[in-house]
């Protein structure tokens, strides 16, 4: 048989020159595959956690807009009956009012300035969710153009104490409006009888 060739001294060296070139070239090449989809998978990461953010506060803008959905004609026409139901009770002698009745009288009247104080804000809470819901889709095209991390966290911590701030005075009269709405339907009744009593010879 043919005798077997051996190798010489120079291919083994090189074949060992070709696999350190080889990974000379792979490693690096590796790494940096990894940093850029790495870097882009972690701000595709940030930049959805910020839409999130957003979404929550257009939540309590919509909220804001629950809030105010009681009427502002409704409420405007019960404070003018309630202040007009005042302004006749006072010309009565109170004497001849026993403490139930006057404690009654009392709740009315607070109910009646609840109104008062709904529709002289309603305007301003209106139109500061109207202003606020401007900001926030400003704040979203910003995030959608690269905006940095840094000076979102600065507009959109602001912004969002803001939302709270009217989101709290919105839910206080709509929370407060319709807990006392069964003690104004009552008390209108009432106070309606009395005035029609005292207005008999």
């Amino acid at each position: 048989r043919p005798p077997r060739s051996t190798p010489k001294p120079s291919s083994a060296a090189s074949d060992v020159y070709k696999r350190q070139s080889i990974h000379n070239f792979i490693l690096p090449t590796f790494f940096l595959v990894i940093l850029f989809f790495g870097g882009n998978w972690s701000c595709k990461n940030a930049k959805l956690a910020e839409h999130e953010r957003l979404d929550s506060l257009a939540s309590k803008l919509e909220k804001i807009e629950h809030n105010l959905s009681i009427s502002l004609k409704t409420i405007n026409n019960r404070k003018l009956e309630i202040f007009e139901h005042m302004n006749l009770i006072k010309r009565y002698d109170k004497k001849e009012m026993d403490l139930a009745f006057s404690n009654q009288v009392a709740q009315y009247q607070s109910i009646g300035k609840l109104y008062k104080s709904y529709v002289n804000g309603y305007e301003s809470m209106f139109n500061q969710r109207r202003e606020l819901l401007n900001e926030l889709e400003i704040l979203r095209e910003g995030v959608g153009k690269g905006l940095s991390r840094k000076l979102f966290k600065v507009e959109y911590f602001k912004l969002k104490a803001e939302i709270n701030k009217v989101e709290k005075r919105t839910s206080f009269f709509y929370n407060r409006i319709n807990e006392l709405e069964p003690a104004y339907q009552r008390l209108s009744n009432t106070i309606e009888r009395y005035i029609t009593n005292m207005r008999m010879p």
